[in-house]
């Protein structure tokens, strides 16, 4: 069975631009899934669409089949949805509610009716995993500080699947890292897609959907699809070439990410 399964799924706002257009995607447990592409072609959409914001927050046009760990979620309230699947966003200020690392925790404790005991020894586990101090103020953390932090909150719950929408972006190298090797230690029985239009420092995929124009239009490994020497390709040399560049110190203006 797989975790996440769309069958020609198209979606648009207005009923006529579509941003996603008959778009196939599947994920299996036990994987890592790249979803990549250029800006603005649906890639956030289809996270929204997998996380039930889509169409319980955001409204708009919405046409295929959605399936999660075999089940469709049409008519499924976000609350049910979210039960199973995790986000971790690119802005965790959006994430953040409480104004202390150990109360943000606890408060996803408390929504899954945790009893007290084992709302601090989740504290503990995931604040020691992820290296935060529980005592800390979260307007005072970094922003890879509060990423981890998301991901905390997504941890205690236990959920099947995880999505990272640009989670690992705007960083520093150590919460990467960290992020990173939890990453890959949860695949191991969960579902996790890694949103992301930076290639070449993502945690290597066991498979990659790249997105143009609303549709799934290259998918397999890495190699498989650097292979075929199409868009994923390009964007993927240009982004090393630039990279290289920095660290040269002669990166030049012509390279485009």
């Amino acid at each position: 069975m797989k975790a996440i399964e769309l069958k020609k799924v198209s979606f648009s706002y207005d009923g006529k631009n579509n941003i996603l257009l008959n778009a196939d995607y599947s994920v299996d447990y036990g994987e890592v899934c790249l979803l990549s592409g250029h800006s603005g072609e649906g890639k956030s959409t289809l996270m929204y669409i997998i996380s039930g914001i889509i169409p319980n927050v955001n409204y708009g046009q919405l046409s295929g089949e959605v399936l999660i760990n075999g089940e469709s979620i049409k008519g499924r309230k976000l609350g049910d949805i979210c039960r199973k699947v995790g986000v971790v966003l690119q802005n965790a200020d959006e994430q953040i509610v409480q104004k202390i690392v150990e109360d943000e925790v606890a408060f996803a404790c408390e929504n899954l009716a945790f009893p007290p005991a084992k709302i601090q020894r989740q504290i503990d586990i995931v604040c020691n995993l992820l290296k935060l101090d529980k005592n800390a103020k979260c307007r005072t953390l970094s922003g890879g500080q509060k990423q981890r932090l998301a991901l905390a909150v997504n941890l205690v719950a236990d959920k099947d699947i995880y999505v990272f929408d640009e989670a690992t972006s705007n960083i520093d190298v150590d919460s990467e890292a960290i992020i990173m090797k939890n990453i890959k230690e949860m695949s191991e029985s969960k579902s996790v897609i890694v949103i992301s239009h930076r290639l070449a420092n993502v945690v290597p995929a066991d498979n990659i959907y790249f997105m143009q124009d609303g549709q799934v239009k290259e998918s397999g490994s890495h190699n498989q699809l650097m292979e075929q020497k199409g868009e994923y390709a390009q964007l993927f040399n240009a982004q090393k070439q630039l990279e290289e560049g920095y660290k040269s110190g002669k990166a030049s203006a012509e390279v485009v990410a």
